[in-house]
């Protein structure tokens, strides 16, 4: 177990004279990181929060060895639950829990070939995987995780899978060749579907429905590209380029940071409301919002500054406010954030009073920590 102390700094609210508290919620001295954006690390019954330690401070975006831990919601009782290979410091691995007994992650298992996996935090063994150059992310739904493959030599072959822990069983949703009727609208460097690149398969909050993009460009450029579609497969809707950033609002809508979505607003990063069809509906804030989350009662919003921003803040917007309501997070080490890759990634706690983060504490160590709302 390891020990751990807290910090705690009282801001006043500009609006309403209410506090923050800012807890450290990682091990000090180590470098740490939660999960994507908009995935909340607590567990569903919010007893525990899930994280990533590496062994050693990564020297680059590749990382290194490290570990999945565990602690309670009052940031103690710290346990190491699984050791992982070689992993990358963006996302910290797609940790994220499926239910309070199971978490997925994804890493380079044999040192050199990417996989998911789905873990037993009670056991610390894996109950499903790992699957080869799998990669998961985004929230589980209803005990079912999205993992994509973007390499046709492995057994599964390119597309989006849904692994459904209640029947024990990997079904495909959808593969690359399912989008080539689209290829005449997509900035592109190839028209072979096999080349392209499937990321952020997100479930819709009833889980009904999948959203993913598609990378035709080889990460040259922003193009990349949003489907919509059921949950198997079927009736594919095609958003058009996608915001940078992006999650379900709703069962029907997008919402996400716009930098180059079509249409007659300004790129100007700040998060708004599309349709399935990427027709606008709504300015929800205003400023940059890179990495963002909503909160559960879609009244406010977070998110982190752009790309290459120093120094890196974190603010927090009121719904359709123009200017934030607070600066969460503020540092001055950039290259932790953008040049490793430990990115802000944000989420909420499902009720609401948190605000889970990360942040750069030094020239060489990123770490977990969380905002109650007063």
């Amino acid at each position: 177990m390891l020990p751990i102390t807290q910090h705690v700094i009282i801001i006043k609210s500009r609006e309403k004279q209410k506090t923050v508290e800012k807890f450290r919620v990682t091990p000090e001295n180590y470098f740490s990181s939660f999960g994507c954006y908009h995935v909340t690390p607590e567990s569903p019954d919010g007893q525990h929060i899930a994280y990533v330690r590496w062994k050693d401070a990564p020297q680059s975006p590749l990382g290194g060895d490290a570990v999945l831990c565990l602690c309670n919601n009052q940031f103690q009782q710290h346990e190491e639950v699984f050791d992982i290979k070689n992993l990358v410091v963006h996302n910290g691995g797609g940790t994220a829990w499926i239910d309070n007994d199971h978490v997925q992650i994804s890493s380079a298992w044999d040192g050199k070939v990417a996989g998911a996996c789905i873990i037993n935090v009670k056991t610390s063994r894996i109950v499903a995987g790992p699957y080869p150059k799998g990669t998961v992310l985004h929230a589980p739904c209803n005990r079912k995780v999205l993992m994509w493959v973007n390499d046709n030599m492995t057994s599964q072959g390119c597309g989006v899978y849904c692994l459904d822990l209640n029947k024990q069983v990997i079904s495909r949703i959808c593969q690359n060749e399912d989008f080539t009727s689209w290829t005449a609208q997509m900035i592109r460097e190839t028209d072979n579907p096999a080349d392209w690149h499937i990321d952020h398969a997100t479930w819709s909050p009833d889980g009904t429905k999948v959203a993913i993009n598609i990378d035709a460009e080889f990460c040259k450029g922003w193009h990349n590209y949003l489907w919509t579609m059921n949950a198997d497969g079927t009736d594919k809707i095609f958003f058009g380029l996608k915001p940078i950033h992006f999650g379900w609002y709703d069962n029907q809508s997008i919402w996400g940071n716009d930098k180059n979505v079509p249409g007659q607003l300004p790129h100007d990063g700040s998060l708004r409301l599309w349709d399935l069809k990427g027709n606008w509906i709504e300015n929800l804030t205003g400023g940059e919002c890179n990495h963002g989350a909503m909160a559960p009662l879609r009244d406010c919003f977070v998110g982190e500054t752009w790309y290459e921003a120093s120094p890196v803040e974190l603010a927090l917007y009121n719904r359709g406010a123009s200017r934030p309501k607070e600066i969460i997070m503020s540092h001055q080490y950039v290259d932790v954030t953008w040049a490793l890759e430990a990115h802000v990634n944000p989420a909420f706690s499902a009720d609401g009073k948190r605000i889970y983060f990360n942040k750069a504490v030094s020239s060489e160590l990123n770490e977990g920590w969380c905002a109650i709302l007063g």
